[in-house]
């Protein structure tokens, strides 16, 4: 559907993430499904070597669960990834997925409460609401 409202959405996207021109930009809207936004999926293991997510990272200051959510859902992505509380993960598909125990995500201190912020190789990965990618 390609639309106005669908345009705008796009260029905010871009304009919000400081990126002056988009490596590519898809012709339709994602689907998206509000049951789904914010939906904790559970704290996975996570490394330098191979990540979780392989979408964008962000480096917040003041990161939380619903900020992180919210950056990865403006960007497009299904899912959204917190570890060490201030690194935010951005991505479709979940990679090189090993279960953790969701004590491991409990490390660091979001700025909303009751939510999980990652810890050391620990990413506590919430959905975006955006489905249908992956």
């Amino acid at each position: 559907m390609k639309t106005e409202q669908c345009r705008a959405k796009a260029r905010d996207i871009v304009c919000n993430i400081n990126q002056v021109t988009p490596d590519s930009l898809s012709n339709t809207c994602p689907k998206y499904d509000d049951k789904l936004h914010g939906h904790y999926m559970g704290c996975f293991k996570d490394s330098l070597n191979s990540r979780l997510l392989n979408g964008h990272l962000y480096n917040l200051k003041n990161n939380s669960a619903s900020y992180c959510i919210n950056m990865c859902l403006r960007a497009g992505y299904s899912f959204a990834a917190i570890e060490y509380h201030n690194e935010c993960f951005c991505g479709d598909t979940l990679t090189n997925v090993f279960s953790l125990p969701d004590i491991s995500c409990e490390q660091y201190h979001c700025d909303d409460d009751n939510s999980f912020c990652g810890g050391y190789n620990a990413a506590a990965v919430y959905h975006t609401g955006v489905i249908g990618k992956n």
